[in-house]
């Protein structure tokens, strides 16, 4: 069989070969476009920089290739050329031989879709930290250079010019500002979260130097000059550990953001994972940086984490653990439920789940349906549950071309089935005649079977001990835990002596190695209220007195904090 070594074919082959991501992109159009006309070559006044051999040029679009060509004319060149029009890209390699430079190194091609805000802030957030990756890796300077095809997007690789620059500013100013004597033993970074609020108290009780950094959970709520006189004061006062839930040291990082700071920070950084990585992990763990360790909450997402990730599971609130040694108060409440509906969030991710696989050219049939019609959450459970195979299956085909935009998929989907199993649940107990008290946003006066006599409203974090003990039972359903550990709130329910009963979970067996001293657990929407019957039934008292021992002797949050300052040496 003849080869074709037209001009394209050959840099088909080399990105085949060494760069399989663009080659997919490339793939993902259905058909080329005629090579019988070749670009109009400007004859410009531009003329290349001169080029050290850690530079890079960063290309803001292909154009037509010539700055391409003029570039590689150079001995030290290595260009990146950014692009976000395929056909663009496709049209240059038909009338221009990269081949060689592609099998180099010397010449890398980075598609990526802007064609919808969802898709062009993801695109964002993957080119910045590849470019600032670029900033680490070689040490030397990034030019950026305009191009033909470079207006049609001018407003996305404006916003990346900027991106890099703040990163470049952000690398010195944290460097500048590091000390080498630790201000403290330890610092927790809390973004409003109870949990590392008690963790920095848990620490305290150690006799440990604490700071405690209360860090905004929402974009927008600190101006950039706040964010980077925090981590300054992270690098000029630093700590011999620093503790962050999950890996950001500000979670609500915009696109553009510094991937990453806590690499910059001296001393040891401890990031544990209390959620399935979200999408700016995901893209900035591929260039991992840093003194740092990670800890999974969950056996399951250590595989998501950087190398070496060690299992640290959830332990109980010191509050709740004080509640389970006082003593016993009447249980005044048969069944409660205590958690946020997400209503407004399950139907938005429904949405963007839909519009954005059809924006890079996938296909599921399953969500062109209108599933959002008041047909009931219980309903809709089932129906995502029986497609769930179906629309992963429709995703797959993008991760080639799209690595990050497909895991933006996969996780909306995963939020979507979580997020619709905790309103079915209720909608379904509900249905069959179990009285729940639920404590929530107002959403779930929206849910069937919620009505004003048993839905309470929003409750205070400190009236919490005291409702867990007041309910015979305690409902747990998991939201987003596409993980295979427990709710931290099971951990807190039991630690008080109270009964709960949760959606099972493979490491409660791990947690709580006796049956007869492990949480309730149901495996199925079809079981719940029988659960509960039986519970309602049944003499616990053995059982909660069993469930609190064996928690408040393996399972607190204190705990935790001895486990961590003894393996980081601090005591």
């Amino acid at each position: 069989m003849p080869v074709d070594n037209s001009v394209f074919a050959r840099n088909q082959r080399a990105l085949d070969l060494f760069d399989p991501r663009t080659a997919a992109c490339i793939a993902r159009i259905s058909s080329l476009p005629a090579t019988g006309v070749r670009p109009t070559v400007r004859q410009s006044a531009w003329s290349p920089p001169e080029l050290k051999p850690e530079d890079t040029v960063i290309l803001q679009g292909i154009g037509d290739g010539a700055e391409i060509l003029r570039l590689l004319a150079q001995p030290f060149s290595r260009i990146l050329v950014v692009e976000c029009d395929r056909a663009a890209c496709i049209s240059v390699l038909h009338h221009n031989d990269f081949s060689t430079a592609l099998a180099e190194g010397r010449l890398r091609l980075f598609l990526v879709p802007a064609d919808s805000p969802v898709t062009r802030e993801i695109s964002l957030r993957e080119c910045t930290s590849e470019l600032v990756a670029c900033l680490h890796g070689r040490n030397g300077t990034l030019h950026f250079v305009a191009t033909a095809t470079t207006p049609a997007r001018s407003e996305f690789f404006d916003a990346l010019r900027r991106g890099v620059q703040e990163a470049a500013r952000t690398i010195g100013e944290l460097t500048r500002a590091r000390a080498s004597t630790a201000a403290y033993d330890v610092t927790v970074i809390s973004p409003c979260c109870a949990i590392f609020d008690d963790l920095a108290r848990c620490f305290h009780n150690l006799g440990l130097r604490i700071q405690l950094l209360r860090v905004p959970d929402n974009q927008g709520t600190w101006t950039s000059e706040q964010l980077r006189n925090v981590r300054s004061t992270l690098a000029s006062a630093p700590s011999r550990l620093v503790v962050t839930r999950n890996r950001a040291l500000f979670e609500t990082e915009e696109p553009t953001g510094y991937p990453q700071p806590e690499a910059l920070v001296p001393g040891h950084v401890a990031m544990w994972w209390w959620d399935v990585p979200n999408l700016a992990t995901y893209i900035d763990l591929r260039h991992p940086r840093g003194n740092t360790r990670a800890f999974g909450f969950a056996r399951d997402i250590l595989p998501l984490l950087p190398q070496g990730a060690e299992w640290l599971p959830p332990g109980a609130r010191m509050a709740f653990v004080e509640a389970g040694t006082q003593p016993e108060i009447a249980q005044d409440i048969d069944v409660s439920f205590v958690g946020q509906s997400r209503l407004q969030n399950l139907h938005a991710n429904l949405r963007h789940l839909g519009k954005v696989l059809h924006d890079l050219g996938g296909n599921a049939p399953a969500l062109a349906r209108d599933i959002e019609q008041s047909r009931g959450y219980v309903w809709l459970h089932d129906y995502l549950k029986q497609h769930h195979r179906d629309i992963q299956d429709a995703i797959a085909p993008i991760a080639a071309a799209y690595p990050a935009h497909a895991y933006y998929l996969h996780y909306l989907l995963e939020m979507a089935v979580s997020g619709s199993f905790r309103i079915a649940a209720i909608e379904k107990v509900s249905g069959e005649g179990v009285d729940v008290a639920i404590y929530g946003d107002d959403d779930w006066l929206k849910v069937a079977g919620v009505n004003a006599r048993n839905f309470k409203g929003l409750i205070a974090p400190e009236d919490l001990p005291t409702l867990y003990r007041r309910s015979r039972i305690n409902l747990n359903l998991n939201f987003m835990q596409v993980s295979s550990t427990v709710n931290p709130k099971v951990l807190d329910i039991a630690a008080t002596g109270s009964v709960v009963l949760t959606d099972h979970r493979p490491e409660l067996e791990l947690l709580y190695s006796d049956p007869a001293a492990r949480p309730f657990a149901f495996h199925g929407l079809h079981e719940l209220s029988g659960k509960i019957d039986a519970l309602r039934q049944a003499d616990l008292t053995h059982h909660r007195k069993a469930v609190l021992m064996q928690t408040c002797q393996n399972h607190t949050l204190q705990q935790r904090a001895l486990w961590l300052a003894q393996r980081f040496g601090l005591l």
